[in-house]
């Protein structure tokens, strides 16, 4: 086709040219610019065609793997030319929007309310939803469900087509406010025949508690054989109603998918082990294991079977994964003795050579060491098989979610096998050395407070340095446990939280790092080395790198708090209060 003869019809839409773009992207592009120049050049008023070109330039060249635009530059050059040609035209404005982001979309699309509500005829039978709508998005990522609700509520009545139902009950339930929620979702649940947007009601309301709605949404959804749906959530759903056989048959289907066979194939034996006969659980149980010995790999879920079935056989496999168990556990009692041999021969070797160690009123000593750290080994291996290996909970390998119940059972899990390990370490004579007799109570307690604001200014001393440097941390991260506090109160109670965090937990880890371990160290090596070992562990079990300067300094402090008093005072009051900042931080953000 000619250009020049070209020049005086109008443009298509930039999407019909987009499909005409091949491997000689440059040359048609060039020409297509060249055809929106030309009619604008004719027609300079014709604000649409105009939208067009700057659709077309921001396109074209975009990538949606890599999030990048190579035309970036003409793209932006286009939209400025074209708000300052057509600076007050509602098509433009709406235009302008759909490329800002954040605060700036945020301000920008206030100006246009503000200029709908000055110009109302100006906009009468124009998109103005797409307003509203992007302003709802914008307070949804800024978690803020009240702007977020009542804009969404302002898009919708301006498009009674658009259903934004989802985005309603989620912040609704963010509210916690779930008959809203329920009933928002309910009101629209047969507006749309796509399967993958009514599984997603459909999962929402299973969330919320409405089990029955959430089975018809999923019947819905199924009735769509396009879409992906899932079979494990319909399952659940069917449960929840008491419809457990049907249930099953869509577990069934879930395991013979070609993907993420393990996952659906634990959820399946979960449910055969409550609901279905033993042999249903068994031939279960073989599917798993032959998908992959990790699947059990210390016979835990086959302990389960025999419980159910104590008089069924057992395969040389299954006998196989018992061994594996027994192993587990001699490795983890022989396991110290990587840390703990080194510490006596260096503490035998200052011995020799004639080096006076001055011992400490504790009597632990490097046995007491050994036996702490097999125990501490042995909770947190037990725990990691029973809630982090999908063993007990068959969605946990599928699920992101940081706080969930699975990580509030492992922590609650781990905090009292760590206490009855240090607790059974415990005598009663060393129960007069938590108080001891140098200093008053009085005094423990307000030497450990003062420490605790000297060390907290460092702390905050330290994430400015991190800020400055780009390497920013929240302040709430000076618990290492935020995510398992947040578990442990929501699933929970937050008694159980601070009953663990601020009381136990203090309570024992003092005995165990500034007790047991300290007064093994220091009876092997001077104190100042003891104590920056000590430390170091403390510090390395924290399992938080940014914060290892903080953990360790805490630590030297209660160590040297503990050598000055000859007690575990002022470190427990120090830990304790430490403990209750960072809980009521947690508190606050939840």
């Amino acid at each position: 086709m000619n250009a020049d003869a070209a020049s005086s019809d109008r443009p298509q839409s930039h999407t019909f040219y987009l499909k005409s773009l091949t491997s000689a992207r440059d040359s048609v592009y060039s020409y297509v610019l060249r055809k929106y120049d030309m009619y604008i050049q004719d027609h300079p008023a014709d604000f649409l065609i105009a939208i067009e070109r700057c659709r077309f330039t921001d396109k074209a060249y975009y990538d949606n793997d890599e999030d990048y635009n190579p035309k970036s530059d003409e793209s932006s050059g286009c939209l400025e030319d074209l708000v300052a040609r057509f600076p007050g035209v509602p098509e433009v404005l709406l235009y302008k929007a759909e490329s800002l982001y954040g605060d700036s979309a945020k301000a920008f699309l206030q100006f246009i309310i503000s200029d709908i509500d000055d110009h109302p005829q100006k906009w009468e039978g124009k998109e103005i939803w797409q307003v509203y709508n992007k302003l709802a998005n914008i307070y949804v990522q800024d978690k803020l469900p009240k702007p977020a609700i009542e804009y969404a509520k302002l898009a919708q009545k301006f498009n009674d087509t658009l259903d934004l139902t989802i985005l309603l009950a989620e912040q609704y339930k963010e509210l916690s406010q779930n008959n809203k929620a329920i009933n928002v979702l309910v009101s629209k649940l047969d507006s749309t025949n796509k399967g993958w947007e009514l599984s997603r009601k459909g999962k929402l309301l299973l969330e919320l508690g409405d089990a029955d709605d959430a089975v018809r949404a999923y019947r819905m959804a199924a009735k769509d054989s396009t879409a992906y749906y899932d079979d494990e959530s319909i399952a659940k759903a069917l449960m929840e109603t008491g419809k457990y056989s049907e249930a099953r048959l869509y577990l069934v289907k879930g395991s013979n998918r070609i993907y993420m066979p393990s996952g659906a194939l634990r959820k399946l034996f979960s449910y055969d082990l409550a609901h279905s006969p033993a042999d249903s659980a068994f031939a279960t149980y073989k599917r798993l294991t032959a998908e992959s010995f990790s699947n059990d790999p210390v016979g835990f879920n086959r302990l389960r079977l025999f419980i159910r079935a104590p008089f069924h056989k057992w395969t040389f496999t299954d006998l196989l994964r018992l061994f594996c168990f027994f192993l587990l556990i001699i490795w983890v009692m022989v396991m110290p003795y990587l840390w703990v041999l080194p510490i006596h021969y260096v503490g035998s070797y200052l011995k020799s050579r004639g080096m006076v160690l001055v011992a400490s009123e504790f009597r632990w000593g490097l046995k007491h060491f050994w036996i702490a750290s097999s125990l501490l080994l042995l909770v947190n291996v037990l725990g990691l098989l029973l809630f982090n290996n999908g063993m007990l909970y068959p969605n946990v390998m599928e699920d992101s979610d940081t706080v969930s119940k699975p990580l509030a059972d492992f922590s609650l899990f781990c905090f009292i096998g760590f206490m009855l390990s240090v607790f059974s370490l415990v005598r009663k004579p060393d129960l007069k050395l938590i108080w001891g007799h140098l200093w008053t109570k009085r005094r423990s307690v307000l030497t450990g407070l003062a420490a605790l604001i000297i060390v907290q200014s460092a702390l905050k001393l330290y994430l400015y340095a991190l800020n400055a440097t780009h390497h920013g941390i929240d302040v709430l991260s000076i618990s290492s446990i935020v995510d398992d506090i947040l578990s442990i109160n929501k699933f929970y109670h937050p008694l159980v939280g601070f009953l663990f965090v601020v009381i136990l937990v203090p309570f024992y880890e003092e005995i165990l790092f500034r007790g047991v371990f300290l007064s093994a160290l220091e009876k092997n090596m001077k104190f100042f080395f003891a104590n920056c070992l000590q430390s170091f562990i403390f510090a390395l079990l924290h399992q938080q790198l940014k914060l290892f300067p903080f953990f360790f300094v805490f630590g030297m402090v209660t160590g040297y708090l503990r050598r000055n008093s000859q007690s575990l005072a002022p470190g427990i009051s120090f830990h304790m209060i430490n403990n209750f900042l960072a809980f009521m931080s947690t508190m606050y953000m939840q």
